[in-house]
């Protein structure tokens, strides 16, 4: 070197640095680290189930994102993804244009920010009603035990569960029986196998075969009735049965050896003008229904007529288990009501009967006293020890109450009011309710109960068409009410077959829910038409322009639901963000899935250069879709309704792709280059859509498509054997033709990231003194 090397921490005169001939390097410490601005903040406006709307908001990761907005639909009663947003959104062609989750599935980002869209169609009113959560079904109830409710201080109405055993009582039977140790009687208890008693020599007397019967069953069956051998089945209810299914003494123990149907004769001697009824019991298998045979008569009959209007009135009504037919000539014209053989009938005709102009016109009269081998027992459960919750809400709701299960498997019992002045109290006389876990003499009042939050995604249903909607938010209701809440609903199954629900139409919730609630629409509840929704959305990207949240920090803008005015909006959002000092922001459009390439590189409805849309280099057009494995789809299967598939497999906007891989590479870097050896690695796309695959009969994109694409600005993806899936040509959707050196879509997201971090770097002197240190600095 031909002179000398001197460092230096501070700025020598000039005397210093020519004392002596040589090189001084000056090493000064910046005032602060100039730091690049970043290029990889993406945001989506799209559809979710639950969070705020029309607020950007930074997603972490996808737990966060979860928590914030939902996952893929909800989980009811254990199955999940059911009644997702999003599935065919307002009358779109596509299947998941709008879907926010979606759209974000097998993505990767830098910084992803969230913007939903209110995807509502009007807002429900809420009620808590008064209720008492009670035991976990199934309940051991006495028979002819009560619920006595009172409902807003009325008078108590009863609710009874009833239950009898199947019984069988012998007649005569020979005691001592002079058994000889052959004899052997077959039993059936409840529908399980025949257990063969086999008497011995010493089973004389009645208590004895009582023993030989219970001991051999291991059950309390047969017991003494006034001496006479009486056979029951264990449980109290109409499930119950006993029957002798065989055996050589049926005789000597007074038992059946063949059953006997019961059979009433109904006989019409007189004929007198007026209004008839005649109630006719049957019960079948421990089952009763009761039938109203009503008609009227002109007085100018004969007996014979008459009774055919009784007969033919009777067929009409199609009574199971019994065979109705006509007996006897006039004038003693009769009626026999006769139990099916095989069905275990009994018949009643119970009093006051018959309704009648004249009494005595029409006399009914039991013919024959039933005899069965097998017997069933009665009342309105199954088994009084096992009442199921499905029998309970048959007992209670008739009372006016509502019966339901909470999130936790108990029984939940309320007053339906939906006023703020409800209450219940049951009874202290009720029999049933300590069973039921019910508290007595106590009052539970709609106004005042526990906080709870009724979750987003809670079910409603139509009363009238039986159309489901759901909420698309968390409802808080606090432990005071002052007046009824409301939440905004949407429509369950998210396509196009939602029919209107009329207003008052929506009157049950779903499902079990954190506490009693009552709901009711006080306006009609309307899809949402595609014009409403692109509104929404409209105003999705205007709140996206806050340049004091985190919409700042937004580089590159995309949207989950394709149409002509969102594409429209987004272009004028990524403009309008850029112009007002925020991040120098780009959008990233794609038209629906389905659309033509013709339709695509032309001016029509969606296509590259639609009106305002095309031609704009903050703007990148992608096309066509691409295929992609959404693992929840596949989880549900076909079996989830519309959209879903039976692999998971299906088709979406290859704009996302585009925004994800932006998010990830350095500005300066194509986008369209081999992703595998890059930070971001391989595209987690199968292929392209269904019209440009050839292994399901579509067509086959070839070098000539993609270099149209390009000259007419669109990003294409394209299935390459070694490199994977990559988008060929990473232009922006300027005319190459006529702005060239707009085209080349690196050179405009470098540009933003110079911008930006050019603006930084010079924000902490804006309104200071430009001294010459100052300037240095900068």
């Amino acid at each position: 070197m031909a002179g000398f090397r001197t460092v230096v921490t501070t700025i020598p005169g000039l005397d210093v640095l020519t004392q002596i001939e040589g090189i001084t390097i000056i090493d000064l410490q910046p005032p602060a680290i100039p730091v690049g601005a970043g290029a990889g903040t993406v945001c989506l406006v799209g559809e979710f189930e639950r969070g705020p709307v029309n607020a950007p908001t930074e997603i972490s990761g996808g737990s966060d994102l979860e928590g914030a907005f939902g996952g893929f639909g909800h989980t009811y009663e254990g199955v999940p993804y059911q009644y997702p947003v999003g599935v065919k959104s307002a009358q779109v062609s596509d299947y998941w244009n709008g879907s926010g989750f979606i759209a974000l599935r097998n993505k990767l980002f830098a910084k992803l920010l969230v913007c939903r869209v209110d995807t509502s169609s009007g807002s429900v009113t809420v009620s808590r009603r008064a209720n008492f959560v009670g035991g976990v079904p199934n309940f051991s109830i006495p028979n002819n035990g009560t619920v006595r409710a009172s409902l807003n201080g009325a008078p108590v109405v009863t609710g009874t569960f009833t239950g009898t055993r199947g019984t069988i009582v012998g007649v005569g039977g020979t005691f001592p029986t002079g058994f000889m140790g052959t004899e052997f009687l077959g039993l059936r208890v409840t529908g399980a196998p025949e257990v063969i008693v086999a008497f011995q020599a010493g089973d004389q007397t009645l208590a004895q075969v009582i023993d030989r019967i219970n001991n051999t069953l291991a059950l309390d069956v047969a017991y003494n009735d006034g001496g006479e051998l009486g056979l029951r089945a264990p449980q109290e209810g109409y499930g119950s049965s006993i029957e002798v299914s065989s055996g050589n003494c049926q005789a000597t123990l007074g038992l059946p050896a063949a059953e006997v149907v019961s059979e009433w004769t109904v006989s019409v001697t007189n004929v007198t003008a007026g209004a008839y009824e005649v109630d006719l019991e049957v019960t079948v298998d421990g089952v009763a229904t009761t039938y109203k045979a009503s008609y009227s008569l002109t007085g100018a009959e004969t007996t014979s007529q008459a009774r055919d209007k009784l007969l033919n009135t009777l067929l009409a009504l199609a009574p199971t288990g019994v065979v109705i037919s006509a007996v006897g000539p006039a004038p003693n014209a009769q009626v026999l009501i006769a139990g099916e053989a095989g069905k275990n009938t009994v018949i009643n005709m119970p009093n006051p009967v018959p309704v009648e102009p004249a009494p005595g016109d029409v006399s009914p009269n039991q013919t024959q006293a039933p005899t069965y081998t097998k017997v069933n027992g009665t009342g309105n459960v199954a088994n009084l020890q096992f009442v199921t919750f499905q029998e309970v809400v048959d007992v209670l709701t008739p009372l006016g109450l509502v019966v339901e299960l909470t999130a936790e498997g108990r029984l939940r019992v309320a007053n339906p009011d939906g006023t703020l002045v409800a209450t219940l109290q049951f009874d202290g006389s009720s029999t049933a309710t300590a069973a039921l876990g019910l508290p007595v003499g106590v009052v539970a009042t709609s106004a005042v109960g526990a906080e709870s939050t009724m979750p987003a995604g809670t079910r409603f249903k139509d009363k009238v068409n039986g159309s489901i909607w759901v909420s698309t938010e968390d409802l808080h209701i606090p432990e005071t009410l002052t007046a009824l809440p409301s939440v905004k609903v949407r429509p369950g199954v998210d396509d196009d077959t939602t029919p209107v629900c009329l207003a008052g139409d929506l009157d049950l919730v779903v499902g079990a829910t954190p506490d009693a609630y009552g709901v009711t629409n006080p306006t009609d509840l309307i899809r949402l038409s595609a014009p409403q929704m692109d509104q929404r959305y409209t105003q999705a990207l205007a709140s996206t322009l806050d340049s004091n949240g985190p919409s700042y920090d937004i580089n590159i803008i995309w949207s989950a639901r394709s149409t002509q005015t969102i594409m429209k909006e987004v272009r004028a959002n990524a403009l309008a963000a850029t112009l007002a000092g925020l991040r120098a922001r780009k959008g990233v459009v794609a038209p629906p899935v389905g659309t033509s390439r013709a339709d695509a590189k032309s001016t029509a409805i969606t296509g590259v250069g639609v009106g305002s849309l095309g031609r704009q280099e903050r703007i990148t057009y992608h096309y066509p879709a691409v295929t992609t494995l959404i693992p929840e789809i596949a989880a549900r299967g076909v079996q989830g309704g519309p959209g879903f598939t039976a692999d998971g497999v299906i088709d979406v906007r290859s704009d996302g792709f585009y925004a994800s891989v932006r998010s990830i590479l350095p500005p300066e870097e194509n986008a369209g280059q081999q992703l595998s050896n890059t930070p971001y690695g391989p595209m987690n796309a199968l292929g392209l859509e269904a019209q440009f695959d050839p292994i399901a009969g579509g067509l086959r994109l070839e070098q000539q498509d993609y270099i149209d694409f390009k000259n007419a600005g669109i990003v294409a993806p394209r299935v390459d054997r070694i490199s994977g899936m990559i988008f060929h040509s990473d232009v922006t959707s300027v005319d190459p033709a006529t702005q060239a050196p707009l085209s080349d879509a690196k050179r405009r997201y470098m540009g933003d990231f110079v911008i930006d971090s050019v603006g930084d770097i010079a924000a902490p002197y804006v309104k200071k003194l430009g001294k010459s240190l100052r300037r240095r600095a900068h």
